[in-house]
């Protein structure tokens, strides 16, 4: 990961007609640089022969930050101080490709980056492709946003109903994911494409060094993990009540590695049980994340039942 690529900065644009025949993508939006499916995406096309080229600018500073916009935080001058310089900043970067793409897929999320992808692409007569990936009204509902501020989060679904309707093509990760989108908004199913999930190989891959079922050198704990954003559909509330049923085995221990909305709820869970098997850690640099999770003994995946969990497959 470390140091960005050169074909990664836009503003070298010359790059995308260096090579005639070799396709090339414009990545484009306020996506999520570092979220693991836009990392695979981006990786997946260039392994296959794609020049992609990323024209990107972040908005978002997390999952808080989108959260405390929903809790009416759209209506603060300084949040739309902070659109208008992030799009300015994202027509500059696209300005310098010069058109010199064959396909635009805008990345998760991309609900408001495709209105502008749109105009851009039509302009130049390209094709518009979005990786749509999650619904944002469904992880708002999940979230129970709509308690507390229903008018943004039926604006969110409304946004969301356009946002569907503007791009060539779709794309999805599972098939149950495609279906929920043709109940909720009446879209036809063949607008989409499947492209699963999927991992990134060149960081987790089975580590032949390390013997099967003797990670834990000599008597050192059990260790389980987990690693993610704390959010309701990876189920964190069942593997609290598994660390509590495991408290009187003191070899056994869990890693909880991350940040994100349930975060703070789950420390004040094992706080007031008096948890002493529970360990939380804040986020990693990916190469002290891939050495962390390569010692423990079980990785944990997500355990949540919400529709959202239920309908994706997630890469832990």
């Amino acid at each position: 990961m470390g140091q960005p690529r050169p074909q990664d900065d836009p503003i070298v644009a010359e790059q995308a007609a260096e090579e005639p025949n070799v396709p090339a993508v414009c990545y484009f939006g306020t996506y999520r640089a570092s979220y693991s499916r836009n990392r695979i995406m981006i990786e997946g096309l260039r392994r296959s022969g794609v020049r992609v080229i990323e024209c990107h600018q972040p908005l978002w500073h997390g999952v808080e930050d989108r959260i405390a916009t929903v809790h009416r935080g759209w209506l603060k001058p300084a949040f739309w101080k902070r659109v208008i310089t992030t799009y300015w900043q994202l027509l500059r970067r696209y300005r310098a490709l010069q058109g010199q793409y064959d396909v635009m897929v805008v990345g998760y999320p991309g609900q408001f980056d495709i209105f502008l992808a749109r105009l851009l692409t039509w302009r130049r007569g390209k094709p518009l492709v979005w990786d749509v990936f999650m619904s944002i009204y469904l992880i708002a509902k999940e979230r129970q946003l709509d308690q507390q501020n229903r008018f943004t989060v039926n604006m969110l679904r409304l946004v969301e109903w356009f946002a569907l309707r503007v791009p060539d093509m779709l794309v999805q990760d599972t098939a149950e994911y495609v279906q929920w989108f043709h109940r909720t908004y009446g879209l036809a199913p063949a607008r989409f494409r499947l492209v699963p999930t999927g991992a990134d190989s060149r960081r987790y891959f089975p580590d032949p060094t390390v013997p099967v079922g003797q990670v834990t050198p000599g008597n050192g704990p059990f260790t389980v993990i987990y690693y993610g954003t704390f959010i309701a559909n990876h189920g964190l509330d069942y593997l609290m009540q598994a660390a509590g049923l495991l408290q009187s085995y003191h070899d056994i221990r869990f890693v909880l590695v991350g940040d994100g909305p349930d975060k703070q709820r789950i420390q004040q869970q094992v706080h007031d049980a008096g948890m002493t098997n529970v360990i939380f850690q804040g986020w990693m640099e990916p190469d002290q994340l891939q050495t962390r999770i390569a010692a423990a003994d079980v990785v944990l995946g997500a355990f949540g039942g919400t529709p959202q969990s239920l309908m994706t497959v997630q890469n832990k």
